[in-house]
């Protein structure tokens, strides 16, 4: 059950804080060892891990030793803690350091103190694994007793000083001094439990946990400090917040009266249901259903000026609820985001698509609307974000590389050491941040306005305002073919550096295919005879949930299969591959199966090649060749605009390039100047004949 909104692993807030069970947190009163000042910087955590799964495996490790009277310690004051004993939603911790107490049957009390990394939620996530470390010790035999623990044992606390004590000690003291009965004495472990125990009194059972009619509710739970009659002090006139007194023996009371009150506003009989007075203004409350996930109320609310202005705003908002506009609650913008990743995810998408949305969410959104609620988000508002990113959105991929391992970016001019350039100049101002491309920004509108189309499904609003923004509009360069000499002169000269990458390169010149087409090429889809070569997979690269890079065989881009036939001098090539690569594969010892890839990392044909790596090895054979214009997919517009204008059919040049006979005409009509040629000439026949007659 989400109850309060907390900063994320990225140090941003507005993750969920969810419940763990029997846990409580307090301020820390005294770290165990020496702290980390805040001047020196702490390491940022790698953790690629949710809050959830942080959770989920702390509560399963202290499931696993039994533990009781845990704790979680932060640099919070006691208003920072709420009446359940969890930090408040906007409470900031002095530093990031945590302490996990408990205590288990085996272990006994034990404390693990940790502020190695810059986010408190890092060090947990830290302390679990360190649990789960430790308990595999046990699991593997090298431990039996529990004796791994023991360099974690609670040590005594120290003696107060500076006339400092904590509140057990002080009501000890008191205790001592007034000749209060031992027996009589039991402190809560602190003055947080009291409260959330009083807070929980007063909060309405369901139906199912009520008591029968007759029956009396049992005490609050935990232990309080009752004071019997003939020990009480006479200078305290009652006893104060967290101690109750004990009932006299004549008139034993079965059951005890919350030690705090509920605060209810003010209540005016003038004013209607739903609207209070607070002050000089007017607060109303609307009720808005309970949440269907974790089965709390909803209520919005709103403050008015005026008794009118309250009555006119209560009556728009129950509109508004009618109508649906607040399913969505206090649900913000990185919490939707999160969830249609998880969609995206379970409706087996294209992992590029949830690698750009994921790369999006990090890198643009998050940081900006992450904590903008999802109700309160319109058109003006995503307009402005997209002005912003169009201004200083962006940075360059060193930069990026930098914040991903926690160090700052680079001003203009600064000096930075990079991979095989020591001594690096920056250029350009990433600490502002750079212009953001039109088309960059257009693939942000697409992930946030898929997000909002998924929540409109959902019913938790009922517009998608990314509807009405006005993303920048992205201008399609024209297409620039190379010429068939360019094409001639880069396979000469990728045959001299090495001959299977001179095949791949005539291979993805004559197909017309994508690079991650040519790269997923198999031997048996591959008919020496006929010359046929069916391409229906793809390598593609994308970065998997914990951030590290793969490689991935999936269905082409447009879901269809395309099987080109090669030229003879084309398949003589592949023949002559193909016997190397047999050659090869006997000197190394390996058989080459039947669905070996046609290019591969390994002799055995079983890793795939980089598609990324054809790029940059194209990128050294243009420069070398002076050629700086042309690109590695500026050889599928070759093949497009060759096979139009030799006068092959629409339809078999978009067959052989696995596009739509409509895409074709869209993007490459320009390209059939002799029909054109024979369509003036036509016409103007038509004219001179009508003109002579």
């Amino acid at each position: 059950m989400i109850i309060a909104q907390r900063g994320g692993h990225d140090g941003q807030k507005g993750e969920p804080v969810t419940t763990i069970p029997g846990v409580t947190f307090r301020p820390i009163h005294q770290w165990p060892s020496q702290l980390t000042p805040n001047d020196e910087r702490r390491s940022r955590h790698r953790f690629q891990a949710t809050w959830t799964s942080t959770i989920n495996l702390l509560t399963y490790e202290l499931r696993m030793l039994d533990a009781w009277d845990i704790v979680i310690q932060l640099d919070l004051t006691e208003r920072d803690i709420r009446l359940d004993g969890l930090p408040r939603a906007h409470a900031q911790p002095g530093h990031p350091g945590i302490i996990l107490a408990f205590e288990a049957p085996r272990v006994g009390p034990v404390q693990f103190a940790c502020d190695t990394y810059d986010h408190w939620h890092g060090n947990l996530r830290a302390v679990a694994l360190t649990l789960q470390a430790l308990r595999a010790v046990e699991r593997y035999g090298a431990a039996k007793t529990g004796e791994q623990y023991r360099g974690w044992a609670q040590l005594p606390p120290p003696a107060p000083t500076n006339g400092h004590m904590t509140v057990e000690q002080a009501a000890r003291f008191i205790a001592e001094q007034a000749g209060w009965p031992e027996e009589w004495f039991y402190v809560r472990d602190n003055v947080a439990e009291t409260r959330r125990d009083a807070y929980q009194r007063r909060l309405p059972a369901p139906a199912e946990q009520r008591a029968p009619q007759g029956v009396r509710d049992p005490p609050l739970r935990g232990r309080v400090l009752r004071v019997p009659r003939s020990h009480r002090l006479a200078p305290f006139p009652r006893a104060g917040r967290g101690i109750r007194q004990a009932p006299s023996s004549a008139a034993p009371r079965a059951r005890s009266e919350p030690l705090m009150l509920a605060r209810q506003p003010k209540a005016d009989p003038d004013l209607p249901p739903g609207i209070f007075r607070r002050g000089d203004r007017y607060r109303v409350i609307v009720y808005a259903g309970a949440d269907p996930a974790s089965g709390r109320q909803r209520r919005v609310t709103g403050t008015a000026r005026t008794k009118r202005q309250a009555v006119a705003l209560r009556a728009r908002l129950q509109v508004e609820v009618g109508q649906g506009r607040h399913q969505a609650g206090r649900m913000t913008v990185a919490t939707l985001l999160a969830r249609y990743l998880e969609h995206l995810e379970a409706a087996e998408a294209s992992p590029s698509t949830i690698d750009r949305a994921r790369i999006a969410m990090a890198t643009t959104i998050n940081p900006r609307l992450g904590q903008v609620e999802v109700a309160k988000l319109r058109a003006s508002t995503l307009d402005g974000f997209y002005a912003d990113l169009r201004a200083h959105g962006g940075r360059c991929q060193v930069c990026w590389a930098r914040l991903r391992r926690g160090l700052p970016a680079l001003r203009d001019g600064e000096r930075y050491d990079a991979f095989r350039r020591p001594g690096a100049v920056h250029a350009g101002d990433c600490v502002a941040g750079r212009p953001l491309s039109p088309a960059t920004i257009r693939r942000t509108h697409g992930v946030l306005s898929a997000a909002l189309a998924l929540a409109r499904r959902w019913e938790l609003v009922d517009r998608n305002p990314a509807c009405d923004a006005n993303p920048p509009k992205v201008r399609r360069p024209e297409v620039r073919p190379p010429a068939a000499d360019q094409v001639a002169q880069l396979l000469a000269a990728a045959l001299e550096q090495d001959f299977e990458w001179a095949v791949w390169l005539r291979l993805d010149a004559i197909t017309g295919a994508r690079r991650g087409e040519v790269c997923a090429i198999r031997r048996h889809k591959l008919d020496l005879a006929s010359g046929e070569l069916r391409m229906d997979r793809a390598i593609i690269h994308a970065k998997g949930a914990d951030g590290r890079d793969r490689l991935l065989e999936v269905a082409t881009k447009a879901g269809s299969s395309k099987r080109p036939v090669l030229d003879p001098a084309t398949l003589r090539l592949v023949r002559e591959l193909l016997r190397r690569k047999q050659e090869s594969a006997l000197r190394c010892g390996v058989r080459l199966d039947r669905d070996a890839l046609l290019f591969s990392a390994d002799v055995a044909g079983r890793v795939p090649v980089r598609p990324q790596l054809m790029t940059k090895r194209f990128a050294r054979l243009r420069a070398r060749l002076g050629l700086p214009g042309v690109r590695l997919h500026d050889l599928r517009h070759f093949a497009a605009t060759s096979m139009l204008e030799g006068g092959i059919p629409v339809q078999t040049a978009a067959g052989r390039l696995g596009h739509a006979p409509e895409t074709m005409l869209r993007r490459y009509s320009h390209f059939q100047p002799g029909s054109d040629r024979a369509a003036g000439e036509l016409l103007a026949g038509l004219v001179d004949q009508a003109e002579g007659s």
